[in-house]
């Protein structure tokens, strides 16, 4: 049997970040510049839907849960109970993932290992710890007691009771996991940067761990220092080889902030001295998060303290 694959046209949309169908003609899809579109026919066609954000978002991953009832993360979280006529945006940015367990009782994840859970169909949200320091960018739920989350520095934690309690797992990696997914109670993935695969067959009691790509030991980055810092701080980085190197700064949501380096650079170390005053910005007091990219691929996060 010979598996195929086409592109489809989809307009003007320059980055896609969520997937989601709810039957083979169904779906949808969200991205850059708070874009939704969706399909009646399987991909032929794609109409554009007014996600109801004015400022230009990253709209993340989505889950649908039956044919009227839809979530969206990123920049902003979006909600649709009519099949994405309207979407209620509740105001706030909407975390990395979000996974529905049950119609009513969803989850989404963010910075600082949070967890928030719903169980009125995401209008209220309450504040969970995942017990990990790291971003969580994934989670998933096998049924709704079982749920994994992933993250940063190869973070994982599980939770065997709804979220009451979060359990760190042991690490097998110290890659950026980005995606979890569980076929069913004993077979699930985690993937991530730098061709991450992780596997379990026992649901979760064993994972067993596939690198297929280079590891980050080609770059360092460096805690800034001072940090807390008010004025101005410094971020240093090492880099192994020549590559398109970019450093982002993102809020505790994970919303995108300021992109502080964007160019080829040359084997070497850098440093960058980092003054929201100087670049304009109104930053509240808290904490951020400062990402070191290569040739496209998330390599290292670390987080700062602004303190005004």
């Amino acid at each position: 049997m010979v598996v195929s694959w086409e592109n489809l046209n989809i307009g003007n949309i320059s980055d896609i970040k969520g997937i989601s169908f709810i039957n083979v003609n169904e779906g949808y899809i969200s991205g850059s510049q708070s874009r939704i579109l969706k399909t009646s026919n399987g991909g032929l066609n794609w109409e554009n839907q007014n996600s109801g954000v004015s400022q230009l978002a990253v709209l993340g991953r989505m889950a649908f849960i039956n044919q009227n009832t839809g979530y969206i993360t990123g920049g902003a979280y979006l909600r649709t109970t009519n099949g994405g006529l309207n979407w209620i945006n509740d105001g706030n940015s909407g975390g990395f993932d979000v996974s529905y367990p049950e119609f009513h009782a969803g989850y989404r994840v963010g910075g600082s290992g949070i967890i928030l859970k719903s169980t009125d169909g995401g209008i209220v949200w309450i504040t969970q710890s995942g017990n990990v320091a790291e971003n969580l960018n994934t989670i998933h739920f096998i049924d709704p007691n079982n749920g994994f989350a992933a993250g940063d520095g190869g973070s994982v934690t599980r939770t065997t009771n709804g979220g009451t309690n979060w359990v760190p797992q042991t690490r097998l990696t110290n890659n950026n996991l980005r995606s979890v997914f569980f076929t069913d109670a004993d077979n699930g993935y985690i993937s991530g940067d730098f061709g991450t695969l992780i596997k379990t067959t026992n649901g979760g009691l064993v994972f067993i761990s596939y690198n297929t790509f280079s590891s980050p030991e080609d770059f360092k980055l460096h805690q800034n220092f001072p940090n807390p810092f008010n004025s101005s701080t410094i971020i240093k980085y090492d880099i192994k080889k020549q590559g398109n190197v970019e450093m982002k700064l993102y809020d505790i949501t994970g919303k995108f902030v300021k992109t502080l380096v964007q160019e080829v650079q040359e084997q070497g170390s850098y440093s960058i001295l980092f003054s929201p005053a100087s670049n304009d910005l109104q930053l509240q007091s808290g904490v951020y998060f400062y990402t070191l990219k290569f040739d496209s691929k998330n390599i290292l996060t670390k987080k700062l303290l602004y303190i005004k």
